[in-house]
């Protein structure tokens, strides 16, 4: 974690902040501290809780929110990570919030390479020959120019450099570096997790600026400065719990932005039944609208993801089951009604076939993550308290 030390320039209140944070959580906190504009906020100082990395002196993100998306990507790696990054940014002075983020991508994607015993030319050399030099007779090792190889490599081949803290870093020259943001247009924080909702604004060149919701007043500021006065900047894409939707022009951004501010504090285990519930009536859409059947008013995501998460006692949800014989496993081993069996029998048990005969009653739809269940009963001759689990 990390100690962000900002000041308010308009009021002059200094606070220390522990990042990184949700970017609605950091809009919380900021908000709650009576800030008010997000150009407002100047920041004074980064530190490492555990003093592991240090950041360059001279970092300027252009907003906290840009400082917090770095962090967040460093939090995610451990110490021996860090200490590569660390030796990167000092080797080829990077100073910028724009330089460190793609450096962070760069290394996840293998671009440079850590010759981490290497502190002078002669161990690069020997580092050359045990890593990259193919087959050496113990005869030839023990008569290698070791110095001398190191140097060549250093200054006609690899053109690293040798870090402060130990080692050296170079760039192969097959590997191209593409800055993967631009230094405007923040990459996404939480890169689609299975409950996160976002929205993607496009332009005409292609840029695309990211709205995770909910979103707080200072996100919707960091949103409009991103587009920086471009007017063709439209709503191109959405994820709603983890999921593609599209959405049509009956959807109202400021509604989901509200729903999604009612639905981010349920726990963990509703939030993952209303994910699958939600994919659940989606993927029923070809059978019956499951949406209308509880009260959408129109085809608008926000009226969707409304009626689910105010009817979703009306589902059941069997988490981590796969397939027709693992939901039987599943009900006969949790004693569910109809399902209660001795354990001596469970062995005997023709788990495929029972498991497809209760498919075939309630009708329920397997997801990514188990298996959902309208409790609305279908008209079958069960009672409901069969139906129901």
């Amino acid at each position: 974690m990390y100690i962000v030390s900002i000041a308010d320039q308009k009021t002059g209140r200094r606070l220390e902040l522990t990042l990184p944070l949700t970017e609605y959580e950091l809009d919380r906190q900021l908000t709650s501290a009576g800030v008010e504009h997000l150009a407002d906020v100047k920041i004074d100082g980064v530190r490492h809780t555990e003093d592991i990395i240090t950041l360059p002196e001279e970092l300027s993100p252009s907003t906290i929110f840009e400082l917090n998306i770095l962090l967040a990507k460093l939090e995610r790696h451990d110490e021996y990570w860090l200490n590569d990054f660390s030796a990167a940014v000092k080797a080829f002075d990077f100073d910028s919030a724009k330089e460190l983020i793609n450096l962070t991508y760069d290394i996840e994607y293998g671009k440079y390479v850590f010759c981490r015993t290497a502190d002078n030319r002669y161990a690069l050399g020997k580092w050359y020959v045990e890593h990259e030099g193919g087959i050496v007779s113990p005869w030839v090792e023990d008569n290698l120019d070791y110095e001398s190889l190191g140097r060549d490599l250093d200054k006609y081949e690899f053109k690293g450099k040798f870090c402060d803290s130990g080692g050296y870093v170079y760039l192969p020259k097959h590997n191209q570096i593409e800055d993967v943001y631009d230094g405007l247009h923040l990459p996404l924080l939480h890169d689609n997790n299975e409950s996160s909702t976002s929205l993607c604004y496009e332009n005409e060149h292609g840029a695309k600026v990211f709205l995770s919701l909910p979103a707080g007043p200072l996100m919707w500021q960091e949103l409009y400065r991103q587009m920086d006065n471009d007017s063709t900047f439209t709503l191109t894409e959405s994820v709603v719990l983890g999921q593609c939707v599209r959405l049509d022009e009956r959807t109202d951004v400021e509604e989901l932005n509200r729903i999604c501010e009612r639905i981010k504090d349920i726990s963990p285990k509703e939030s993952t039944k209303l994910k699958e519930v939600f994919e659940y009536a989606n993927s029923a859409l070809g059978d019956e609208d499951v949406f209308t059947k509880y009260g959408a008013k129109n085809t608008g995501c926000h009226e969707r993801l409304r009626a689910i998460y105010e009817h979703l006692g009306d589902f059941d949800f069997i988490p981590n089951v796969v397939g027709e014989s693992g939901l039987a496993w599943y009900l006969v081993k949790n004693k569910f009604p109809n399902f209660e069996a001795d354990e001596g029998l469970w062995s005997y048990i023709d788990y495929d076939r029972l498991g497809h005969d209760w498919h075939e009653i309630v009708h329920g739809r397997f997801t990514g993550s188990g298996y959902v269940i309208d409790e609305t009963p279908p008209e079958q001759t069960l009672t409901e308290g069969e139906l129901k689990l």
